[in-house]
Parts: C-alpha cells; sequence; structure tokens
C-alpha cells in the first residue's frame, strides 16, 4: 500500500513513531521540504531520518558534538555534511 506523502502526514509519522523530540516542528518542516526537493519517489522512513540527520539549535549546540576549532561556522560544516537551515534559525545536519 502507497500513502501520498505530504507536509502534515510527514509529521504525524514522526508522533506515530515515538520520534516527535528528535526535531523541532520548524526542523520535520524543513526536512520534509529539502526531501521533497532532492528525492523523488523518496520511501519515508522516521527511524532511518533519525539516525542519519540530527538538530542543533545554533552553534554552540553543534559544539558539544564536534570541535569549534574543525568546524567554526556553517560553511566549515557544509564542507563535510548536508546541512538544512530551517525557517526558526536552527539547522539540521547529516551525521558525518
Amino acid at each position: 500500500m502507497y500513502k501520498l506523502l505530504n507536509q502534515d502526514n510527514f509529521i504525524d509519522a514522526f508522533l506515530h513513531a515515538g520520534k516527535d523530540k528528535k526535531f523541532s516542528f520548524e526542523g520535520k518542516v524543513a526536512l520534509y521540504e529539502w526531501l521533497e526537493d532532492n528525492i523523488e519517489n523518496y520511501k519515508l522512513d522516521v527511524i532511518g531520518l533519525c539516525c542519519e540527520f540530527s538538530e542543533y539549535e545554533d552553534l554552540e549546540e553543534f559544539h558539544k558534538d564536534y570541535d569549534p576549532e574543525d568546524y567554526p561556522d556553517i560553511e566549515a560544516i557544509e564542507n563535510v555534511a548536508r546541512v538544512i537551515p530551517t525557517r526558526s534559525g536552527s539547522f539540521i545536519t547529516s551525521q558525518f
């Protein structure tokens, strides 16, 4: 069975999978928009997305996980990972 993926059921899928807190609302919207624009015929895998991507409120939070000398700014992060900005100012990165 196939279900047409739209933004609302994409966001709801995180709730139903028990992963609603993994990304902010704005993060889920940004991730949905990125997937829609970049991956044709995407099959939703909430757990896979939670493993592949992380959201950070700002660089300070990012630097709790990664060395600020190696990644002093967003451009340095973009050299090694996919970076998806959100409307609220946070950003999502692919794992690297």
